[in-house]
Formats: C-alpha cells, sequence, structure tokens
C-alpha cells in the first residue's frame, strides 16, 4: 500500500525503535496530457480503482491501461506530501492523423490485406472519424465510422458506421468409403454473400471488463451462387441489438488467465415486403486456467433463432480455430452449439518469439430448426497446433480431423486429416 512509514529510534534511553505510518486522508489526481480529450479506458480505470492507497490495483491498472495500445506511452508516479497523496499519470498520445497497415495469409483465404485510417479530434471537436478497408481474393469490406465519445457528457458512446463487405463461401460435400467408415470433403460451388447498410451503436463500459452496447442496423443483403448470374435482388432488414461482454482476459489470443462472456439478441424492428422478421441470439463464455506453463481453456457457443433467418444471417460452424476437422463455414444453420476444451504449453526451447503447443477437443453442430436438434447427431473434433505470437500476429500450423458416432453398427466414421496454417490478424 502507499502509506508514508518513518522510524524513531531511542539509543539514550530504553533504547526503542517507534514506527510512524501515516496514512494520507486525501487523493489526488493529475493526468498531464497534450491532447484535449482523454480516452474511455482511461477514465474508466481511475474512476473504478476503489482506493488509489492499495498499490496492487493501481498498478494492475497501469497493466491494463499500458496494454490496451490506446497511447503511445503512459506512465503512473506516486507523491506522498504531508497528508496528500497523488497519483501523477503522464500520457503520450498517438498523433491526431494515423494509418494502419495489417496482413494476413491463411489456407482458407489465401493473402489479404488492411488498412485503418484515423483521423481524433474532427474539425477541433471531440469525434473521431475512422476508415477500416481489408480483403484479399475472397472477401473484401469497406466502413467508415464516425465515433462521438461521451454523448451529452454521459457514459454513453455513439458511434454511426456505414459499410459494404462481400465473402465468399464454399460449400462442401461428404464422399463416404465403400463401409462408410470413413469419409473425404469435396468442395462444391461458391456462394457470394454481400451486405451493405448503415449502423448507429450506444455504448458504454460497466465497470473495469464490462461493455454494453445497443445498435440498430438497415441491411441491404444478398446471397447467391457464383456460378450463375445474380439478379442483384437484395433483400432488406432492419433489427435491433442488445450485446453483453464481460472480459478479463490477460490475452485476448492467448489468454493464460481470466474469463470472456458475450451474449446477444437481435430482432427485427420492421418487416419488409417478402422479408419475414426475425430474432436471433447467442451466448458465449471462454475461460482460461493456468497452473504452471499449462493452460487450460474450456469453451462454449451457442446461437438460436426463429425459421425465418435469412440465409445471409446464419451461424457458421468450421476452420481450425473454431472446430478441427471443419474448413470455414463447413456448416450453417438456424441453431448451432459448440463446446471446446484446450490444452496449451508454453514451449521451453527460445525461439525468435514465444511459441506454444496447443491440443483441443471439439464437439459441435449446426441445425436447420430447433425442433431438429438432437445429441446424436453432434460432430467432434481433436487436433494439434503449434502457435507463435508474433508482432504482426498469431502464426499458426494445425492439423485435425473430424468425426462422429454412429449405431447400427456402432462404429465411428471418421473424416479427413486436415492441415491448416495462418499468420497475421484477423480480419
Amino acid at each position: 500500500s502507499f502509506i508514508d512509514v518513518d522510524y524513531i529510534f531511542d539509543n539514550k534511553g530504553d533504547r526503542k525503535l517507534t514506527w510512524i505510518i501515516t496514512i494520507p486522508k486525501v487523493q489526488n489526481i493529475i493526468i498531464r496530457t497534450e491532447s484535449k480529450t482523454v480516452s474511455d479506458i482511461l477514465k474508466r480505470e481511475i474512476e473504478t480503482i476503489p482506493s488509489l492507497l492499495h498499490s496492487k490495483l493501481v498498478n494492475d491498472s497501469w497493466e491494463k491501461i499500458s496494454g490496451s495500445n490506446a497511447y503511445q506511452d503512459i506512465d503512473f508516479k506516486t507523491k506522498i506530501i504531508n497528508d496528500t497523496f497523488l497519483l501523477d499519470i503522464a500520457v503520450k498520445q498517438y498523433p491526431n492523423q494515423s494509418i494502419k497497415l495489417g496482413a494476413r495469409v491463411d489456407n482458407e483465404r489465401f493473402g489479404q490485406l488492411s488498412l485503418e485510417a484515423k483521423q481524433m479530434e474532427l474539425f477541433g471537436k471531440d469525434i473521431e472519424a475512422y476508415i477500416n478497408i481489408a480483403g484479399g481474393q475472397r472477401n473484401y469490406k469497406i466502413e467508415g465510422t464516425l465515433k462521438f465519445p461521451s454523448i451529452l457528457s454521459s457514459l454513453w458512446n455513439w458511434n454511426l458506421s456505414a459499410y459494404s463487405l462481400s465473402k465468399g463461401i464454399y460449400t462442401y460435400s461428404d464422399i463416404f468409403s465403400s463401409d462408410y467408415n470413413s469419409y473425404t470433403k469435396k468442395k462444391g460451388n461458391e456462394f457470394t454473400e454481400e451486405h451493405f447498410g448503415i449502423k448507429s451503436v450506444f455504448s458504454r463500459y460497466l465497470g473495469r471488463s464490462g461493455l454494453l452496447l445497443f445498435d440498430i442496423r438497415y441491411d441491404k443483403q444478398r446471397f447467391f451462387d457464383k456460378t450463375e448470374n445474380p439478379d442483384f435482388v437484395y433483400s432488406k432488414i432492419c433489427t435491433a441489438k442488445l450485446t453483453g461482454k464481460y472480459d478479463t482476459r490477460d490475452n485476448a489470443d492467448l489468454p493464460s488467465k481470466g474469463t470472456f462472456l458475450e451474449f446477444s439478441l437481435e430482432s427485427s424492428i420492421f418487416s419488409f415486403e417478402n422479408n419475414p422478421s426475425f430474432s436471433k441470439a447467442q451466448f458465449a463464455l471462454k475461460r482460461s486456467f493456468t497452473f504452471e506453463n499449462h493452460t487450460f481453456t474450456p469453451l462454449v457457443i451457442f446461437g438460436f433463432s426463429d425459421n425465418t433467418l435469412p440465409i445471409a444471417e446464419y451461424f457458421s460452424l468450421g476452420r481450425d480455430d473454431m472446430f478441427y476437422g471443419k474448413r470455414e463455414d463447413d456448416k450453417r444453420g438456424l441453431q448451432l452449439a459448440i463446446a471446446s476444451l484446450e490444452y496449451r504449453i508454453k514451449s521451453s526451447v527460445k525461439l525468435f518469439f514465444p511459441t506454444y503447443l496447443s491440443i483441443r477437443y471439439d464437439m459441435g453442430s449446426t441445425w436447420s430448426s430447433f425442433e431438429t436438434i438432437k445429441i446424436a447427431e453432434l460432430q467432434h473434433g481433436l487436433g494439434v497446433g503449434i502457435i507463435a505470437d508474433t508482432p504482426i500476429g498469431n502464426a499458426r500450423i494445425t492439423v485435425g480431423k473430424s468425426f462422429y458416432f454412429v449405431k447400427n453398427p456402432d462404429v465411428i466414421v471418421q473424416g479427413p486429416l486436415l492441415f491448416s496454417f495462418a499468420i497475421g490478424t484477423n480480419f
């Protein structure tokens, strides 16, 4: 704790040592920055520290703020002057204008690039503007966002975005062996999922780790076979969505401790001709535990919707970082359930970057309706991977396969052994 400790030693009389402990009565904070505004994460962290005299809480706040990458540099200094404790925070923010470049290479979407251009304090006001462009051969996303922090001096932020995105989705069929004990994957036609629209998002932080969002989305979308000429007819939806997040992980990509919880409820607020209204809900919980160098991470994901959900809004299952033995978008449906358990150990061999060995078991599936959900139809996946934590994002090399159980006769039907690799930032 931050307290003032002094002592008096009586070396003439009974030679007593007297300790004098002074607890500051006043706690003050000074934030030194050249910018007119201070970002939400710094405000939130400082406001939620129960006591500035608790050194561990102050140190934890510094680590979280520093790790958020919200500032170019931040320094905490403490002083005790008489009966006043002073927390002096020096902040060096990024330039008002910045451009970030990113890249990713994987076996699903090949090479992808991203660009983010940011303008802080637009027109000299407390407004932030962002333009994000990302994509590659099989997908793209363009989004422009205006962010209005602390609207009407409240704890709420408001984002207004316009976007356009396109994503290629392959279909896959299972080709069984003569004894039906194994199958291979055959790639079918490629479909295109397109969206463009506008989105209004209100958000506020809840404590140090919580986030509440409410958004309204107007979206025009279509889903068509690339081998056929699209009719250029888009369906329209307008939805309201409530999302809650709780995140205490020390690292979003490779956590060693902490919990991630997210839930969302989305429903149509207007219905359009030939486009019936729908509702959709999703829940995800992930938690990591570490004992020495051994990390265990269980995960559960559930998704539910009604039967009127548009195809472009379907839940998706696949890709090695979600389910071993499944290609990206291997299975799509109206209902989703996934459970997994990952074991990860940090390599004792010193390489250029921190390297981990990962083993994960997956279980789950998608279904066409709530009534057709059957535990017996669950797919299973098992795989191993080597993951390196590089400055440009995680580098992954994995191998795994999926399988499922059938009765009469009782056999395990095994899928092909799939190899995957990826390096770079997830877009």
